[in-house]
């Protein structure tokens, strides 16, 4: 029986649940293979066994119920023939740290090891690279993982008897070889996946392995050391003012016709804009939740917080036009209390408002191609192009902290830059 125990430190924390995705379906069976868990008998205690070694030991690997190896820092290699009770102190095949050892038989066996960072001499030179031996780890042979521009830190290597491979490390990243490892190719993380792709798909593999491990199918968690890349913020797409008057005009104009989804959607887009508020808080006002007197709305916004958000005169008008000349066209038994409807009457739908703000906006020349929540980040941009305060703008978008809203500061200051390299003689 063959058999490989990783040995970590791992900091305990709570899962979380994230979204599978289809595209870790082969990670996912990867990692439930290597997870396969012990029997009872060889999990039911723990015995302490002394190697002679300080150094810090990162793997393990069992040809058989016997035979054995274990590798860690300043390429230490062990090996055992007794199941572990002793081990012996093999030649270092390398200077660097040996994070994995894998055998696909008795002869043939990888070494996956890792480079100092210090000891780069670029940020192109690869980090990792395998050691191969054929001959039962008497002697070892440097690979270089060709074609994958590694650039990751790997931590895990798997073969099998036809020299097909696997590895992957931080990142999500995970690379495949066919030839024994002469040559990869990335899977993930030099494929141009963005590194929030990257993040959500390594949150799942982790909480599978969470749960394999919490539920006693595996016996440890083989995903902690799966580490997420740091997702870099990207600014918001946003209209510039002038588009967004564009936007408005547009739907005033397919409002001519008087028609009752034609005055819809320009109060719609009137208080999406004006307000700033969230196309599902958008979708869930009632027509209580608007004070004519004062001009604002009672929105509920996330974890059902209510904040009071105030809307201009040009966005009240289109409500009463709204209210008065084309609601209860469309109002039914089912329409209950909502302030905005469908064409069937019913409250309207995350999906409509998306679909009429896309549809509308693609007539505005130059502009590009945002939703509802493009036009929540081109009202707080503006509210501070205006002179807003970072406070206010706070509360208006009904943030927890001011991280989430300082973002819009960045929008502008590069909006500022652009029109003074443009405007300015000696930009």
């Amino acid at each position: 029986m063959r058999r490989t125990i990783r040995i970590v430190r791992v900091k305990a924390r709570k899962a979380r649940p994230v979204p599978y995705h289809r595209a870790l379906f082969s990670l996912l069976l990867l990692l439930t293979a290597h997870c396969s868990p012990l029997t009872a008998s060889a999990s039911a205690s723990w015995t302490k066994q002394r190697t002679g070694s300080l150094a810090w030991l990162h793997a393990i690997h069992f040809l058989d119920h016997d035979r054995g190896w274990a590798v860690g820092s300043r390429g230490t290699l062990l090996s055992t023939n007794d199941g572990g009770k002793t081990w012996q102190h093999k030649p270092q095949p390398t200077e660097d740290a040996i994070r994995d050892i894998y055998f696909s038989n008795e002869r043939d066996g990888w070494l996956l090891c890792e480079r100092n960072i210090y000891d780069l001499r670029s940020n192109d030179e690869q980090r990792a690279y395998l050691m191969k031996t054929t001959d039962g780890g008497a002697h070892w042979q440097r690979l270089n993982l060709r074609g994958a521009n590694v650039d990751a830190r790997l931590m895990r290597a798997m073969f099998n008897d036809r020299g097909h491979g696997w590895a992957f490390g931080e990142g999500g990243a995970i690379y495949r070889t066919q030839d024994a490892g002469a040559s990869w190719l990335a899977r993930q993380a030099t494929s141009g996946v963005a590194r929030s792709t990257l993040a959500r798909r390594a949150a799942a593999a982790r909480t599978f392995t969470a749960w394999l491990a919490r539920t006693g199918r595996a016996p440890t968690d083989c995903g902690a050391l799966l580490a997420t890349p740091r997702s870099g913020r990207t600014l918001p797409a946003v209209l510039r003012q002038e588009e967004a008057s564009a936007l408005l005009d547009v739907a005033a104009v397919a409002a001519d016709d008087a028609s009752p989804i034609g005055i819809r959607d320009v109060a719609l887009l009137e208080v999406l804009y004006a307000s700033g508020i969230r196309v599902s808080e958008l979708c869930g006002l009632d027509v209580e939740d608007v004070d004519w007197s004062r001009r604002v709305l009672r929105v509920l916004g996330k974890g059902a917080k209510e904040r009071v958000v105030p809307i201009g005169i040009p966005a009240v008008s289109a409500l009463e036009r709204w209210i008065d000349q084309a609601r209860g066209t469309l109002a039914d038994s089912a329409s209950g209390r909502a302030l905005f409807l469908g064409a069937r009457g019913r409250r309207i739908d995350p999906r409509t408002v998306r679909r009429v703000v896309h549809e509308l906006l693609s007539h505005v020349p130059g502009a590009p191609d945002l939703g509802p929540h493009g036009l929540r980040h081109s009202a707080a941009t503006h509210l501070l192009e205006g002179g807003a305060d970072l406070r206010s703008v706070q509360e208006l978008l009904g943030h927890a902290t001011l991280t989430s809203t300082q973002i819009y500061t960045h929008v502008s200051v590069d909006r500022l830059k652009a029109t003074y390299d443009q405007a300015h003689p000696r930009a």
